[in-house]
């Protein structure tokens, strides 16, 4: 009987867990699509009032997508990252995704903003999306928290005293924000650069993904990598178009959208869970005199 009430429990506390990453999705989905919509619905009305009827739009599902699976995916690194009592690499992961790749949300609304003398938008603007943005992410971060360590989801690490870990997760974090964002400075000679904020932002969710990856086992880890990797295949499909800037809902009228998507960004970022856990694996020996056989005289 009481085993039937523990799996009882389980499954609540993983249906809890789930239905909180279901309103963050929800709630990222609608206000990504609801600031898109408006954005191309200005753009439509100004465009019919110029007689001009041939011009594309981009896909409005595949950018709602692929901002609402970035934004999962920072919530479930953070929210693994708070259980191991990291929340101060968390509160930059989450920060990094709203002003990374994320900063794709806060498309011009207006005429005036979209044909702003080619400015992307206004910073009044970006930062209310972004605080917006960051307010969900925190939201849902703090509901997983709830419940993510009581079903068995992270690794158990081995006990400190037997084994140390390779580095630790301050120095690992720094270790991969640093390279993530280093690897991506030389792109900016190039004529399409992508902005310095935004290279930022992706550093600093590489950096959380990196560490919540020494939390996981390798199955978790598999399955946190496909998750990044498919992410990536979605905003590859959403974004990427010939002829340079990326074919962003929303930014179409003349507003050129911040680059968010570069070769160096999206390897790191996929390749980060596995990172980590490698660190988890390859261990170094520590050596205690606590644990040796105690002697014992005749």
């Amino acid at each position: 009987m009481d085993d039937v009430q523990e799996s009882r429990s389980l499954a609540s506390r993983r249906a809890d867990v789930a239905t909180g990453l279901l309103l963050t999705g929800a709630a990222l989905a609608i206000g990504v699509a609801g600031i898109t919509w408006m954005a191309q619905r200005t753009h439509r009305f100004w465009l019919a009032s110029e007689d001009i009827s041939s011009f594309e739009m981009y896909s409005l599902p595949l950018h709602t997508a692929s901002m609402t699976g970035i934004g999962l995916i920072a919530v479930m690194v953070a929210s693994v990252l708070v259980v191991r009592g990291r929340a101060a690499m968390a509160a930059p992961t989450l920060i990094g995704a709203a002003i990374g790749p994320m900063a794709l949300v806060a498309v011009p609304v207006s005429e005036q903003l979209a044909l702003g003398n080619g400015v992307d938008t206004v910073f009044w603007w970006r930062a209310l999306v972004a605080g917006i943005v960051l307010a969900i992410l925190g939201t849902g971060t703090w509901w997983a928290t709830r419940h993510l360590d009581s079903i068995g989801v992270l690794a158990d690490p081995d006990p400190p005293e037997c084994r140390r870990p390779l580095m630790s997760g301050t120095a690992l974090y720094i270790l991969a924000t640093g390279v993530s964002l280093a690897a991506q400075v030389p792109m900016m000679m190039n004529a399409n650069a992508p902005q310095p904020m935004g290279m930022l932002g992706w550093a600093l969710l590489v950096g959380g993904c990196a560490v919540a990856g020494t939390a996981l086992t390798a199955r978790q880890v598999a399955v946190a990598t496909m998750g990044c990797g498919a992410v990536l295949l979605l905003m590859a499909t959403a974004y990427l178009r010939d002829g340079g800037w990326p074919g962003v809902a929303g930014w179409e009228l003349h507003a050129q959208s911040p680059i968010i998507l570069t070769w160096v960004a999206a390897l790191a970022f996929a390749a980060g869970p596995f990172a980590g856990f490698l660190t988890f694996l390859v261990r170094l020996p520590a050596v205690h005199s606590s644990l040796e056989p105690a002697r014992t005289d005749g």
